[in-house]
């Protein structure tokens, strides 16, 4: 799964949860493609989640009240089904710790105690490869791709999902 398949996604849910109707053919002119893959993103991947009155779409009523990241997560995890099992399993026990995560203020964040956390490698663009220690807290959609956000011994940190190369919970002591 590409990054730009995620932002595309993510960009529609943000448009439709603030209210908007969307059009295939101006979202097409924004994003680049062509409004066949939007029909496929709108109709494959958000499915009943929208719906489409005159010629544009909007959130469905039933959707209106469900959080946005609620959504998003949703989403996310059903589009990572084509990236093979493993990785959904990943992103299932991250999303199952990040629920299970005690909220942090963000002003001072600190690893909580006995706190679900993850030891996660990550490579990044540049082919760094790095550890870290995590206690998931959320997934956030931002430049246009997703990240895990959590609290690491040395504060907030944020991971891109698709950089996550392997993961294993561990217990803190």
């Amino acid at each position: 799964m590409d990054n730009a398949k995620f932002a595309r996604l993510g960009r529609i849910l943000e448009l439709l949860h603030k209210g908007e109707t969307l059009s295939i053919r101006d979202l097409s002119e924004e994003f680049g493609v062509s409004e066949r893959t939007l029909q496929r993103d709108i109709y494959q991947r958000l499915g009943d989640r929208v719906i489409k009155v005159n010629g544009t779409f909007q959130l469905a009523q039933k959707a209106k009240h469900q959080s946005r990241d609620a959504m998003i997560m949703q989403v996310v995890r059903e589009v990572c089904q084509e990236m093979g099992e493993e990785f959904v399993s990943r992103i299932d026990e991250i999303f199952a710790l990040a629920q299970k995560a005690p909220k942090q203020q963000p002003s001072a964040p600190r690893v909580p105690d006995s706190a679900p956390m993850l030891k996660i490698s990550y490579c990044l663009p540049d082919n760094t490869t790095h550890k870290i220690r995590l206690v998931p807290q959320s997934i956030l959609f931002y430049d246009n791709q997703y990240w895990l956000q959590g609290i690491s011994d040395q504060g907030a940190e944020k991971i891109p999902l698709v950089a996550i190369s392997k993961m294993k919970p561990i217990k803190i002591k």
